[in-house]
């Protein structure tokens, strides 16, 4: 695996391979992601665009998020977390 990313248009996680191709991700266990609270969120442009977080006290409440490449994004409305 030589990259892993979530597509927030179609909530599919996937993975590009030795080839550059894109594959889904398929698991028979639960995946997990980091989880972190909002003051001390990780910078969203060094995890680079595509990354998942778990933030467990968003405003809103516990949701995933993506990092934009800028800013780090609520999955279900794209809003900035804060």
């Amino acid at each position: 695996v030589l990259g892993i990313g979530f597509s927030v248009y179609s909530l599919t996680p996937y993975f590009w391979d030795r080839n550059g191709q894109q594959s889904d991700i398929l698991t028979a266990h639960h995946a997990r992601v980091a989880s972190h609270a909002v003051s001390a969120l990780p910078s969203a442009s060094a995890s680079g665009a595509g990354s998942l977080i778990f933030v467990n006290d968003e405003a809103g409440g516990p949701t995933l998020a993506f990092s934009d490449g800028t800013d780090w994004r609520r999955v279900q409305d794209r809003a900035v977390v804060s």
